[in-house]
């Protein structure tokens, strides 16, 4: 997704770009998924939004985003949905 191209992108649509590009680029022979968490979280949280989605649904998310099942803009949308900002 080009976020230029859909407006202004809020701290979650930049989070999830992070993640989505670190989940599905590959860049790490190993621990892609799990890179792709932690930068999306502590993006997050630098910027000020907690986000409330419980340890099993976040593995969840990021395992689908690892095999495609799970876009960029869904998980952007799951992120704002969860979170407190």
């Amino acid at each position: 997704m080009q976020l230029a191209a859909h407006g202004e992108p809020d701290v979650f649509d930049l989070a999830a770009a992070y993640a989505f590009g670190i989940a599905r680029d590959h860049p790490f022979m190993d621990g892609n998924k799990r890179t792709a968490y932690v930068a999306c979280m502590l993006f997050l949280r630098l910027h000020g939004a907690w986000v409330r989605i419980s340890a099993a649904a976040r593995v969840v998310l990021f395992e689908r985003l690892g095999k495609g099942e799970l876009g960029q803009d869904a998980l952007a949308a799951r992120l704002r949905a969860g979170s407190e900002k």
